[in-house]
């Protein structure tokens, strides 16, 4: 059986085991436990993101301006909020733009361009195109069945923890 919010459009499998437990916790409790979950198992994805970046990337390169730019899997980052009334848990898996501005075009890959550079005596370079390496949709495949394991052992240990924590209340 599966727990479903029709309000928020979720609906979760698998979690029978959590839900009486759960379920005698409070509404900010519930969501605060939730939202370790998302973590847990968004920090998964990032992880097989970053792995999947540092084998198919050549380096680091540079920027037009001639500076060192970072490599793409250490601008890899996870982040997780909750929304809503209903504190609704949201992970999110991306890269930090500032830090690597090409991370799209990796991504999506490009067609062949010229480059504009402020080098003395060369005015462009051209390049030949890359071919596209969606490694943010591969990590996501890959690393379904750990992120969902990391999130129902985070979830067993937070339901435990909160319920020793009012258990001790008591």
């Amino acid at each position: 059986m599966a727990w479903t919010n029709k309000k928020g459009g979720i609906s979760v499998a698998g979690i029978d085991p959590f839900l009486k437990k759960i379920k005698k916790l409070g509404p900010k409790i519930q969501a605060r436990v939730a939202l370790t979950a998302v973590r847990a198992g968004s920090a998964e994805v990032r992880k097989v993101a970053q792995k999947l970046v540092k084998q198919h990337a050549l380096g680091e390169g540079l920027t037009p301006d001639g500076r060192q730019r970072i490599h793409l899997f250490k601008a890899i980052i996870n982040k997780a909020k909750s929304y809503g009334k209903d504190k609704i848990p949201v992970g999110t898996i991306g890269t930090q733009y500032k830090a690597t501005p090409h991370d799209h075009l990796v991504h999506d890959g490009t067609k062949p361009h010229t480059i504009p550079v402020p080098w003395p005596g060369i005015k462009q370079v051209h390049h030949p195109g890359s071919r596209a390496y969606p490694f943010m949709e591969i990590a996501l495949e890959k690393s379904r069945t750990s992120a969902q394991a990391a999130m129902i052992g985070k979830l067993e240990k937070a339901i435990e923890k909160e319920l020793q924590k009012d258990r001790d209340k008591k």
